[in-house]
């Protein structure tokens, strides 16, 4: 009987540090995962990267990015899609990887 109790009380804290850890995910400041996603969005070019879409889920977040060339003369444009995760499910740094080239 104690076990199932000890089991019961160790789900429930599982439960409750998962639903924060989405909640932090979803509604905390987000301007350094801006950043990085503006960074993987450049590379090692300098250019200017306006976000056109972002989505934000317990899991990680999702930029489509307008990216113009500082150095180009004619200052045209592409979109690109930048998918920023954290190191663990939940937990951990954010880690921003381009998705299209």
């Amino acid at each position: 009987m104690a076990m199932s109790n000890v089991i019961r009380g160790v789900f429930a804290l599982v439960c409750v540090a998962a639903t924060v850890g989405g909640l932090r995910n979803v509604f905390s400041d987000n301007t350094e995962v801006e950043a990085q996603a503006r960074l993987a969005a450049c590379g090692a070019t300098p250019c200017s990267a306006v976000i056109t879409r972002l989505e934000r889920t317990p899991f990680g977040q999702d930029f489509q990015l307008q990216v113009s060339a500082k150095t180009s003369a004619e200052g045209t444009g592409h979109s690109v899609d930048v998918k920023c995760k954290r190191a663990q499910i939940l937990f951990g740094a954010y880690q921003c990887l381009l998705t299209t080239p």
